[in-house]
């Protein structure tokens, strides 16, 4: 066997399938701005509704004076008129502001954080304003299929794993990675605009059993090449394959291949960049000369 090669057998045993996604920590600027817009509106709502029915509560008593007595002119009543249909319509010019910053909210955050940004006393919107808590944007694979799982694993720049919990689908995709999206709720404080890798568990329930076993590949026995994982089998003393590894599927302890590798195969987990420059060293070049300095010419 070629010097600096370790192998370890595969060993079919049970794991937690997971996949990897992309994760961003979001800006919370805009929340923030977009609340406050609305706090201004419902309040400038709340000064014309005040107006309206102290101007209907006035047509109402000119109405009844005209009607009853004379004591009121044609002309006050009109005037009354006037100032209650001017002060309706300031109303329902707030209220078209106020629905269209909620409608603003809705459709960047989604309506479960609206609700929760907009709530009198909300826990989650002090905690997420103070940075007690954070606000993240998953990208699932494109062919995930069922919900997002309640509870994922974030891998931290600083190379601590953070657990977030599942808020609700995301109300916009990510313009780099396309795919479901799901907004968590991390419970630490991360930089905004981080770019993270997060790691999915999947529901083994939905799966099957089989997919709950399976041959953990070690980190150490990875190697890239043309943009994709692979990992090496011995085939005989001195014979090495290199296997595909499948681009997302992840457990506890490292890839877990699927399929492609089997219980009992010999994997290389030390030496694999070795065995892949050397596979990628050029042939040689056959001739039919034996003596190619007389072969010039």
């Amino acid at each position: 066997m070629a010097s600096g090669i370790t192998l370890t057998t595969l060993v079919l045993k049970p794991i937690q399938p997971s996949i990897h996604a992309y994760a961003r920590v979001m800006d919370l600027g805009p929340l923030i701005s977009l609340r406050q817009t609305y706090l201004t509106a419902r309040a400038d709502k709340a000064g014309a509704q005040a107006q309206a029915d102290a101007a209907d509560a006035e047509y109402t008593r000119d109405s009844t004076l005209f009607a009853t007595s004379k004591n009121v002119s044609q002309k006050v009543l009109g005037d009354t008129l006037a100032i209650k249909l001017a002060d309706q319509a300031k109303v329902a010019a707030a209220e078209a502001v106020q629905s269209a910053v909620e409608a603003n909210l809705v459709q960047q955050f989604g309506s479960v954080l609206t609700t929760a940004v907009l709530a009198p006393d909300s826990q989650l919107r002090e905690a997420l304003f103070k940075g007690d808590k954070t606000l993240v944007q998953v990208s699932l694979p494109i062919d995930f299929t069922g919900n997002a799982p309640a509870r994922i694993t974030l891998h931290g720049a600083d190379g601590t794993d953070v657990e977030a919990l599942a808020l609700s689908p995301a109300s916009q995709i990510d313009p780099i990675v396309q795919g479901q999206t799901w907004l968590y709720i991390a419970d630490k404080a991360l930089p905004s605009g981080l770019h993270i890798g997060a790691q999915v568990p999947l529901d083994t329930t939905n799966i099957g059993e089989e997919a709950s076993m399976g041959l953990t590949i070690a980190p150490s026995a990875i190697v890239w090449y043309g943009g994709v994982r692979w990992a090496y089998v011995q085939t005989a003393a001195d014979q090495f394959e290199r296997k595909l590894l499948p681009p997302w599927i992840a457990g506890d302890t490292g890839m877990v291949a699927v399929g492609t590798f089997q219980a009992g195969d010999h994997l290389v987990t030390r030496g694999a960049q070795i065995l892949l420059s050397q596979e990628l060293l050029p042939k040689a070049i056959a001739t039919s000369c034996k003596d190619p300095p007389e072969c010039d010419g």
